[in-house]
């Protein structure tokens, strides 16, 4: 084989298509145009009524490789069929309604390339809308362990921005579960996450397109009951054992830090429990009090707007003003001292 060939296979790029509409070429066009260029773009058209199919064929590059289902076989099924067929040492993901800005391969390849501890590197996005207009953007973490400390609550990581190696899959028979329908990504990097390190790059090197027909939008509670059944597990990873209604309920207040009657006083025990884990299992690791340190920042915001004479959860907000200033070097000393006077 020579060193060409050799080159070829260090990359498959997994892009399952269903209808694939008026965003297929583009998103296709993105891949074709990355700096990186030794890759195969292996699309499996999952059964599609309308033109995709047409559209794959009219772009004539040697790197696309075209599977043709002629029945629908659904996503994950599809996934799994890609993750087999692959020939590249990593798969790179991209839906295909998507965008990857042109150095999004180069740099994530250069990153696994250099660690091989690192298991799977994404990037932040730009959020778009149908109309391909900019409406936001992401500011994920970078850093594995603050990384990991999301994971306990959510997923965090753009699917359609992650490359991750082949043989981590392989070798402990990793794959998208379908037992986890509509969260199938979020519970593959929560164990990929057990056997190798996560990286996320913090620039913005994709576009991800957010409208109605996506499936957060058309299957949000299915979704959201899965993603507490993920978190459940991740938690438990702590030696903390919950009911995935209580999962569910921390995960609601580790992204909203709701001021509802429902965040009670076992809740913020439970949250400096699972932070107290955590800096246990990742006592060297510098990154793992950031996140944790957010957290807790936001729940001293919400103790503030309470009854703060009622004594147990004046314990509770001692306790976790203690703990701020023995950990995280007074971060929010001036903040929680201007609460702290309100008692007087």
């Amino acid at each position: 084989m020579s060193p060409q060939e050799d080159l070829s296979m260090m990359l498959t790029v997994l892009m399952p298509v269903f209808n694939g509409g008026i965003y297929l070429k583009d998103s296709i066009q993105s891949i074709l145009d990355q700096t990186f260029s030794n890759f195969e773009l292996l699309i499996i058209n999952d059964g599609s009524t309308d033109d995709s199919v047409a559209t794959i064929k009219s772009i004539d590059d040697s790197r696309i490789r075209l599977i043709d289902n002629q029945q629908n076989q659904g996503l994950i099924a599809t996934l799994n069929a890609g993750l087999a067929l692959a020939k590249g040492k990593y798969i790179a993901r991209q839906d295909a309604d998507d965008i990857s800005l042109p150095t999004r391969f180069e740099r994530e390849i250069a990153i696994l390339e250099a660690d091989p501890d690192i298991a799977l590197v994404g990037t932040n996005a730009i959020i778009i809308d149908k109309n391909s207009k900019p409406v936001g953007k992401s500011t994920l973490p970078s850093d594995d362990v603050e990384i990991r400390f999301r994971l306990l609550f959510k997923c965090g990581i753009f699917h359609t921005s992650v490359i991750f190696r082949k043989a981590v899959l392989d070798a402990h028979q990793l794959s998208y579960r379908a037992d986890y329908i509509h969260v199938e990504d979020y519970k593959l990097w929560s164990e990929i996450s057990r056997y190798g390190k996560l990286h996320m790059i913090a620039d913005n090197l994709i576009h991800y397109r957010a409208h109605a027909s996506s499936i957060s939008s058309r299957f949000k509670k299915q979704q959201e009951m899965n993603a507490a059944l993920v978190a459940q597990e991740n938690i438990s990873q702590l030696n903390i054992n919950l009911s995935v209604e209580k999962a569910e309920r921390l995960r609601n207040h580790f992204r909203t830090i709701k001021t509802t009657s429902d965040f009670i006083e076992e809740d913020i025990s439970t949250f400096l429990e699972i932070i107290a884990r955590f800096e246990q299992k990742y006592n060297h690791e510098a990154a793992a009090k950031k996140q944790p340190a957010k957290l807790m920042q936001r729940m001293t915001r919400w103790i503030a707007k309470k009854d703060l004479y009622q004594w147990n959860l004046l314990k509770l907000y001692l306790a976790l003003h203690c703990k701020l200033l023995i950990n995280y070097n007074k971060l929010f000393d001036k903040e929680i001292q201007e609460n702290l006077n309100d008692l007087q």
